[in-house]
């Protein structure tokens, strides 16, 4: 009898292991629409291409845009969402840093924007927040005492409330979220058809990864999952279709209910009402439920890209960056 059950527990294994090396094997297919989204709203000039560095903890070097005020002593990291780079918030970044509301600095993530190691990989899942720490301790050296806000727009918004969660969150004074995405399992997304098929993702792969990465095992972590559509007007060779499970995972919440309840600094979320890729109408009530303190405003008419570019959301920003750090002596 026991060397049945030995017998069948080894076929059982077998079995298993050649299941998830089918799933495996198979790749993310191409996108079966376009981009659910009017993105006429993105200007790329060359004014917002990237015209300096910082050094991460592994000796890597990152696109880094500083836009700088030098009559305020706050700090806005802005991260651009999936798929792009830090160009395209040029016009937020740059009329934030004019109006005096903040320097402002927009990096091209790991994996990211002109010449990335590997586009559309990271090393390991939390490489990223260790990126944006050590942007942090980049910008301390540059403006001590700064109060810094972890801002971004779309996925970038994701990224920058994963911090909350993060060994820096002590650092993060504050929050800026513009249209962020909070993670798959939120209310605030979508997951109608025609989002969805802009995204081609493996799912037998990404749940035989998920699956391996619970029981420990991360070796295939490298392998691509997703792959995203990509309007041709803005194919220009720096775009990032295809994102790895270690990064496409390490890029977004997990547990968007962990991270907004992990929030203990002002927090601001604009977004439009006409936004394509996110449910906008649901942002107040998942905040007002997480994150009480938080404050959104929803702006008639916008729509997902429109909000980096739309001068309200220059003014509301500013106008709350004084509101909250004027207050509180913040020169």
């Amino acid at each position: 009898m026991t060397r049945r059950i030995v017998l069948l527990a080894g076929l059982l294994l077998a079995l298993a292991l050649l299941l998830i090396g089918i799933m495996l094997a198979w790749p993310p297919g191409m996108p079966a629409e376009d981009v659910p989204m009017d993105t006429s709203a993105i200007k790329l000039v060359p004014e917002g291409r990237a015209h300096t560095t910082f050094e991460a903890r592994d000796g890597s070097v990152l696109p880094l845009r500083v836009y700088e005020n030098g009559d305020t002593n706050r700090a806005l990291i802005l991260i651009h969402g999936i798929t792009g780079h830090g160009d395209y918030l040029h016009p937020l970044a740059s009329a934030l840093a004019e109006g005096g509301y903040a320097s402002v600095y927009v990096p091209d993530l790991r994996g990211h924007g002109e010449n990335p190691a590997r586009r559309g990989d990271i090393d390991h899942m939390s490489q990223m927040e260790e990126d944006f720490a050590d942007l942090m301790a980049h910008i301390r050296a540059r403006q001590p005492g700064a109060r810094i806000i972890a801002g971004g727009h779309s996925a970038g918004g994701g990224l920058a409330l994963r911090m909350a969660a993060s060994e820096s969150t002590d650092e993060i004074d504050g929050y800026l979220l513009l249209a962020p995405f909070l993670g798959p399992r939120s209310p605030t997304s979508r997951q109608d058809i025609d989002t969805n098929g802009a995204m081609a993702v493996s799912v037998p792969r990404f749940l035989a990864l998920m699956l391996l990465n619970r029981a420990g095992v991360t070796t295939f972590n490298h392998l691509p999952v997703v792959r995203l559509s990509i309007p041709e007007a803005h194919r220009d060779g720096r775009e990032t279709a295809t994102y790895t499970w270690r990064a496409f995972v390490g890029y977004v919440p997990r547990d968007h209910a962990r991270v907004l309840a992990a929030v203990d600094a002002p927090l601001l979320l604009l977004s439009g009402t006409d936004d394509e890729v996110m449910r906008a109408e649901q942002y107040l009530p998942v905040l007002a439920e997480l994150a009480p303190q938080a404050e959104v405003m929803l702006l008639p008419g916008i729509r997902h890209m429109d909000v980096i570019s739309d001068p309200q959301t220059a003014a509301l920003a500013g106008y709350w960056l004084n509101r909250r750090y004027l207050a509180e002596g913040d020169q």
